[in-house]
């Protein structure tokens, strides 16, 4: 499944921009370009939380230019890790501690 594919299976690029804290066209950017590993673990947890089982080999395999060759790359990090925080949530969190 290509990046395109997995935006459109999480809800689009205004749904995922909206979850993540980034603009519409910067997530449509992806489905050209390919998503940027530091969103990796933030989309496996939406992913996680709409009941959709995705991996981080899934993500790299579907890079549009590196492709399969990622995955043995991408193998070596953990299946599970903390969601990248987001803008706003650094907001938040900067507020509280205020």
């Amino acid at each position: 499944m290509d990046h395109a594919a997995i935006i459109q299976r999480l809800g689009g690029n205004t749904y995922v921009g909206e979850r993540l804290g980034l603009h519409r066209t910067s997530v449509s950017r992806w489905a050209t370009f390919g998503i940027p590993s530091g969103y990796y673990a933030s989309l496996i947890a939406l992913a996680d939380d709409l009941g959709i089982r995705l991996t981080m080999a899934q993500l790299a395999a579907g890079h549009p230019r590196h492709g399969k060759q990622a995955v043995g790359q991408v193998l070596l990090l953990p299946e599970r890790s903390p969601p990248r925080a987001t803008v706003q949530a650094k907001k938040v969190i900067r507020q509280q501690a205020s």
